[in-house]
């Protein structure tokens, strides 16, 4: 996830022939064309959904093909900017990104990714309220408008991930509540970490941390600021950290002090939890795949995120969420649109979801499947997991990117590049605490707001 979210707003060169591709496919009013980013997890939901799909009476012979992204900005902007192509008739659609590309003039002519999808969702009597509220604020990314403008595929929060086995050899037998806080999850890592030398014996590894906290995502970091009552960012007045840079250095504290104290891998550590090099990670569920085979099935279950336990009266300890979707673009022709919307209101119908997930990455989007007795997303590995971790306390859902509300498109990319490349490399990326890392990375926001 880290390295998904890392990319989509990272410029690097996208392949000729992907370019090439789609813009051969696009040209074909009998075949939809679907752009993902190609790593193995979305290579498999794509799959999913179109095997899913094709599977329906009378869709049998359409022509579908997946066009796989080596990287999301550069695919957009070559094929646009550049004049390289026309777009794929579908594109996958990421939350953090979405506001940027739905509102961004991006070829000159006024044209920005989709296409609003409200007015088919009307037509077809497809409710929003179906669907989980927070995931569908994030599909109206279009300023000005509350039309949708993307299908949410799935309902995306931060949980932690546990070793059982780990938590076993540590001696800890009584694993907490849903309701467990920090205080209790600092009191399981010290446990884990003196126990380090028989993790260790039984990994086979040098390096052991008690938590891998996925420090460099937004959805970790940006919570922990919010739930203190620290604004990250502040459109209207254009400052960072609001007037309490003090405040920022506690929240922010609490998490880099775990790095320091030895009880968490530093934000540049490679996937320790796959490698039995942390006894938990907080995850999202399309990344679990991931993350399965290094743990084992037999050993990997779910918590909530922990809450803080000293927060100022009122306030509340939010929990990083997010949602990925399908959107049809504006060069999609209009002898396809039809085809288009009907392949997207499978993804958001009961079976699609359930198609979904069966390849493990999927928390749905739709209401009437999250808490539904044997729901098929509750199989994956085994229904005695602690499945509901990914649905339990929504009152504390917080969209990772709504620091950027507010700001114009190109705002929006340019405070988000500023803000995470400082924060992943000048803060979390340390064994320690800078104290003027605060007023060096305030300057360099509030110079970003106000340009």
């Amino acid at each position: 996830m880290k390295a998904k979210f890392i990319s989509l707003l990272v410029a690097s060169l996208a392949s000729v022939a992907c370019l090439t591709s789609c813009t051969k496919s696009s040209e074909d009013v009998e075949k939809l064309t679907i752009a993902v980013v190609g790593d193995q997890v979305e290579r498999d939901v794509i799959k999913a959904f179109i095997a899913g799909y094709k599977a329906l009476p009378g869709n049998e012979e359409k022509k579908i093909s997946a066009i796989y992204m080596e990287d999301y900005s550069s695919f957009i902007e070559r094929t646009l900017r550049n004049r390289k192509g026309v777009l794929p008739d579908i594109i996958q659609v990421f939350d953090i990104t979405s506001g940027y590309y739905t509102n961004a003039d991006l070829d000159g002519a006024g044209n920005s990714l989709l296409i609003p999808i409200s007015s088919y969702m009307k037509r077809d009597g497809i409710s929003e309220s179906s669907m989980v509220d927070s995931s569908v604020a994030i599909t109206k990314s279009r300023i000005g408008s509350n039309d949708m403008y993307w299908v949410p595929r799935d309902y995306n929060k931060m949980v932690v991930a546990y070793n059982k086995e780990i938590f076993r050899i540590a001696g800890i037998t009584e694993i907490p509540s849903d309701d467990w806080t920090w205080g209790d999850f600092l009191e399981i890592c010290e446990t884990l970490k003196a126990h380090s030398d028989e993790i260790k014996e039984y990994s086979r590894k040098d390096v052991f941390y008690p938590v891998d906290m996925n420090l460099n995502f937004q959805a970790v970091y940006y919570p922990v600021l919010e739930s203190y009552g620290i604004p990250l960012v502040d459109a209207k007045s254009k400052t960072c950290f609001g007037d309490d840079v003090d405040g920022a250095k506690e929240a922010w504290g609490k998490l880099l002090n775990m790095v320091v104290d030895g009880l968490a891998a530093p934000a540049d550590n490679k996937i320790p939890f796959a490698n039995k090099q942390s006894a938990m990670m907080f995850i999202t569920r399309p990344d679990l795949p991931n993350y399965v085979n290094g743990v084992g099935q037999d050993n990997i279950d779910f918590l909530p995120i922990p809450a803080f336990e000293d927060l100022p009266e009122g306030n509340t300890s939010y929990i990083g969420m997010g949602a990925t979707g399908y959107g049809i673009t504006t060069h999609c022709p209009d002898a396809k649109k039809e085809m288009a919307w009907d392949f997207l209101k499978y993804i958001i119908s009961e079976d699609g979801q359930n198609v979904f997930s069966k390849t493990g990455s999927c928390i749905p989007c739709l209401k009437s499947l999250l808490n539904a007795e044997n729901a098929e997303y509750t199989k994956y590995i085994s229904s005695d997991l602690n499945h509901h971790a990914f649905v339990a306390y929504p009152e504390r859902d917080l969209f990772a990117g709504k620091f950027l509300d507010g700001l114009d498109p190109e705002h929006q990319r340019d405070v988000y590049n500023v803000i995470h490349d400082n924060a992943l490399h000048n803060f979390f990326y340390n064994d320690e605490i800078d104290e003027d890392f605060f007023y060096e990375f305030q300057d360099l926001v509030e110079a970003e707001l106000n340009a």
